[in-house]
């Protein structure tokens, strides 16, 4: 902030127009990403990364959320085009972007490195669906007995994170379970971490209207991404970055489930995941109607 107002004099109007032309930029990067791979569902990504309320509400102001989906969608973009091309001058900017993800939250980084470096280790070998998929069942499975042994605890660092989160009263908390750092303790507390993420707030005539307004979003969102899923394709998988971006987005859907007890924190933490979630399952998924549309676009349309 203080560096920006330099530029602006203090003015906070003009830094949120500054913040925001950066959060834009990481976006438009991302979005590149995705058209070079699938052109042809160039206005369903457009939808899927822009258009989503939520997203464009939470990632709008001075914080960190715009700045981790910024960071993302700029790593992306350049590690792409430095597989493609074997260029350096594209390390020069994927470094700085993991960098940015570190800074603004190094939990989301950790979270984000094991698939992202399975994406680029695996991205050109035979059989790396499978290869993917085991490789992040062997990660999670390190994750849930690293305790066992190591001094390592990632258990505890969860349960502290909620136990953190617990301290802090709001207006919107929410009847959230105890997590304790065993494997049973987080299958007891599964459906409530999804029920939390995919569907709070509940659409209730009691509620305020802006409790409806981001209830009708969250339920959109949840019913979008259940017609997707049944319609993912083995083809579209052969793409390992869509499906770095549904892991990673999935596994953080499932981390704020369990640590935010507080629905209107929850809707700001999950709002970047769902700009990454969303383009993720259009690119794995050809659900008959949208394939109709994008299949009767006139080549010189879609470009």
């Amino acid at each position: 902030m203080n560096l920006v107002n330099i530029f602006t004099l203090g003015s906070l109007y003009a830094d949120v127009i500054f913040f925001n032309v950066i959060y834009f930029l990481g976006l438009l990067q991302l979005y590149k990403v995705f058209y070079q791979l699938q052109p042809q569902k160039k206005w369903l990504f457009v939808i899927a990364i822009f258009f989503i309320p939520s997203v464009l509400f939470w990632c709008s102001g001075i914080h960190k959320d715009g700045f981790v989906l910024a960071a993302i969608g700029f790593i992306c973009y350049y590690t792409i085009k430095y597989m493609h091309t074997k260029r350096m001058v594209f390390l020069g900017g994927l470094f700085p972007s993991l960098l940015l993800l570190f800074m603004s939250r190094y939990f989301i980084f950790l979270c984000f490195a094991p698939p992202y470096l399975m994406w680029v280790l695996m991205a050109s070998s035979k059989k790396r669906v499978f290869k993917f998929v085991a490789a992040y069942a062997v990660i999670v499975l390190v994750f849930f007995t690293a305790g066992n042994f190591t001094s390592i605890e990632p258990l505890e660092i969860i349960v502290a994170k909620q136990r953190d989160f617990f301290l802090l009263r709001g207006y919107s908390d929410m009847a959230t379970p105890v997590l304790e750092p065993t494997f049973m303790s987080f299958l007891k507390n599964f459906p409530t971490a999804m029920n939390h993420i995919f569907l709070r707030p509940y659409l209730h005539p009691a509620n305020p209207w802006k409790y409806q307004v981001a209830g009708i979003d969250s339920w959109l969102i949840f019913s979008w991404s259940v017609v997707m899923i049944i319609f993912i394709t083995r083809r579209n998988m052969q793409q390992l970055f869509f499906l770095m971006l549904l892991f990673f987005s999935l596994s953080m859907y499932l981390f704020i489930g369990y640590t935010t007890p507080n629905c209107g924190a929850l809707l700001r933490y999950k709002s970047e995941i769902t700009a990454l979630l969303l383009p993720a399952l259009v690119a794995l998924s050809e659900v008959p109607f949208f394939k109709r549309l994008y299949s009767n676009i006139p080549e010189s349309f879609s470009a």
